[in-house]
């Protein structure tokens, strides 16, 4: 099985699908419904907390094997090719992410195949 499915199937179990939307570009924003942790809204200790304008609370974490997050499929790619950066959770772009949600861009078919 891919990382990227293995990452979709993680967020859909541990991260109940709240409501979803169609963005003006094309693509789809996902909300998904939790609560991260009853303190602090901050990164793990010795971890960057920024990429680009998005904060990026523990459980989640800056760098692929930083050891940052609560287990690599929670690891966001900050991107600093664009700027600002840009942060990934596996191919798909983060746009936000609060103590309750977390936001990501995800593609949608153009054309229906059958």
């Amino acid at each position: 099985m891919q990382i990227s499915s293995l990452l979709h199937f993680a967020l859909l179990i541990l991260l109940p699908l709240h409501r979803s939307w169609t963005v003006a570009d094309n693509s789809t924003a996902l909300y998904f419904n939790t609560s991260f942790a009853d303190g602090p809204y901050i990164s793990k200790p010795g971890c960057l907390s920024k990429c680009g304008d998005l904060t990026v609370p523990y459980p989640f974490g800056i760098g692929i094997k930083a050891n940052c997050s609560i287990n690599p499929f929670f690891d966001i790619n900050c991107n600093s090719s664009f700027n600002p950066p840009k942060a990934f959770l596996g191919n798909h772009e983060v746009l936000g992410i609060s103590e309750t949600k977390i936001l990501i861009r995800n593609k949608l078919a153009s054309v229906c195949y059958i």
